[in-house]
């Protein structure tokens, strides 16, 4: 049976899952190239989309309210759309991890960084949510910043990172499906499905794809896979055992502290905690990987790129939060008319309040 979720969580602790949610979101993909760098992340042995999917697993046993349905139920009630959101899942986890392979984490943060973006063209498009100009100039501020980008790294360092940086940008727009897609077939019923169930649902399910892959390639090549990119680079079997076990960690803590701290701070907190992120993962990949990884260097375009990508999110996550409020105002006065008229309605449609919340509040920020 799910466990009531009432009582509300002490303003102490939700600051410390809030930092720890800009913490983990800072060092998850720092991570992730540390153990690139020992040869733990060979692309072909693919290890490493692994620990994103068992972090979301571990998320199944949190318990939900009462107003959402129970594990169980979830999974009789929702299985195709668990299934497809999962193979969506699985190819965004692997087209952004492996294009952060490609490019380094300085890169990888800055396409990244859009996601949000991304999901509200999504949203706009399959959910029919209305958006205001400044909603729209903010998306071109950060299309812009995301052209910035690409040309930087044509210029500098070829045709690889641009290629590795599409691939990543691929992959982004492939999470976003996820926060609508998720929304559209099993959030905006009646009595829905938690996020936590879905997430856990997709990660075991991806844990499962991932796993066979590895059992039917990797494992029978082992020694070419695995062990001779780690003896090429040197690397510490103990150490990327460890690493990948700390990102295992920081994949379940960054999901938990979403999902029980961090949605219920607000839209804006939620945009300035994600360019505090990027911000972080900008200049920690600078200081840690710029000798062993150009990539990874600091440089004008990638400044100019951050700035603008981060600043159209920072932008549009006000301009939301301010559009959410003209219609929450517009629902209040609204309100004494239709109760006069007895003909007051709960608030179900396209055009309600609800149809323009953030998708903070519903979806699963997976890195």
């Amino acid at each position: 049976m799910a466990v009531n979720e009432a009582r509300p969580m002490s303003r102490w602790l939700a600051i410390v899952l809030v930092i720890a949610y800009v913490v983990t979101g800072v060092f998850q993909p720092i991570i992730l190239d540390a153990i690139s760098l020992f040869g733990g992340a060979s692309k072909e042995a693919f290890l490493f989309p692994i620990p994103n999917s068992l972090g979301m697993a571990l998320l199944l046993p949190l318990p939900a309210k009462d107003a959402f349905h129970s594990r169980t139920d979830s999974l009789w009630l929702f299985p195709r759309d668990i299934f497809v959101m999962t193979l969506i899942d699985v190819f965004a986890t692997t087209l952004t991890l492996f294009g952060q392979l490609m490019i380094g984490s300085g890169l990888y943060i800055i396409i990244y960084s859009s996601l949000t973006i991304w999901s509200a063209i999504g949203s706009r498009i399959l959910l029919k949510r209305k958006m205001s100009v400044w909603m729209w100039l903010s998306i071109g501020v950060v299309t812009v910043g995301l052209m910035v980008s690409g040309v930087g790294a044509l210029t500098s360092f070829g045709a690889d990172k641009l290629v590795g940086m599409l691939i990543t940008l691929v992959g982004t727009i492939l999470h976003s499906c996820v926060y609508w897609v998720s929304e559209y077939f099993c959030l905006a019923t009646e009595r829905p499905i938690h996020s936590r169930h879905l997430a856990g649902f997709m990660g075991i399910f991806g844990v499962s794809i991932f796993l066979s892959y590895t059992l039917a390639e990797t494992v029978p090549r082992w020694e070419a896979l695995f062990v001779e990119p780690v003896h090429d680079k040197q690397g510490n079997y103990l150490y990327i055992f460890l690493l990948y076990l700390l990102l295992i960690l920081f994949d379940w803590v960054h999901l938990y502290a979403q999902f029980t701290a961090v949605v219920s701070v607000g839209a804006v907190m939620v945009g300035v905690n994600k360019a505090i992120s990027s911000v972080g993962v900008f200049v920690i990949s600078h200081f840690t990987f710029c000798k062993v990884e150009s990539a990874n260097c600091i440089d004008v375009y990638k400044i100019c790129s951050l700035v603008l990508v981060v600043s159209g999110v920072v932008c549009y996550t006000l301009a939301s939060n301010r559009y959410k409020k003209r219609l929450e105002k517009q629902a209040q006065a609204q309100q004494p008319q239709e109760e006069t008229e007895h003909s007051l309605q709960p608030v179900t449609s396209s055009t309600s309040l609800a149809s323009v919340e953030s998708t903070e509040h519903l979806s699963i920020d997976l890195r």
